[in-house]
């Protein structure tokens, strides 16, 4: 095994989101029976040395098994609002809870993105109501 490359979803994960047209999802393999037995990581341990039987994976035997993702990758939602959750011990939080709070959020909204190639956005600031006078669309 090589070193890890950059940080980022597979094909086929982009693929699962609907952030990936199924043409780009390339074949890919897993190594069965390995010796030394590999573990349950997503990526093998860089810079080690396995031999064991190659299994090769196409997108055509995920869709057998699973049918074609709905929506499409065409129609698929590209943008995701997470909620950030504090919990405390009964305390209001002090500032320094509340900067790394900050700090975790605007982590995850780099990370997905980068992870995604853009493809894909989180939002994580949920915007206060709008206060004020509603407007009506018809008279009384």
């Amino acid at each position: 095994t090589g070193p890890y490359g950059a940080y980022g979803f597979s094909w086929l994960d982009l693929y699962l989101m609907g952030l990936a047209d199924p043409a780009e999802v390339k074949p890919w393999f897993y190594i069965a029976d390995s010796s030394p037995t590999l573990a349950g990581e997503y990526y093998a341990p860089p810079n080690q040395r396995f031999t064991g039987l190659r299994k090769d994976v196409t997108l055509d035997q995920v869709i057998a098994g699973t049918g074609l993702r709905v929506p499409s990758h065409r129609e698929s939602q590209r943008r995701f609002r997470v909620a950030f959750v504090l919990l405390t011990s009964g305390e209001q939080p002090g500032p320094t809870e509340l900067v790394q709070m900050a700090l975790y959020r605007e982590l995850m909204e780099r990370d997905f993105r980068a992870a995604t190639d853009a493809r894909g956005e989180v939002q994580t600031v949920i915007s206060p109501p709008v206060t004020g006078p509603r407007r009506r669309a018809i008279g009384r």
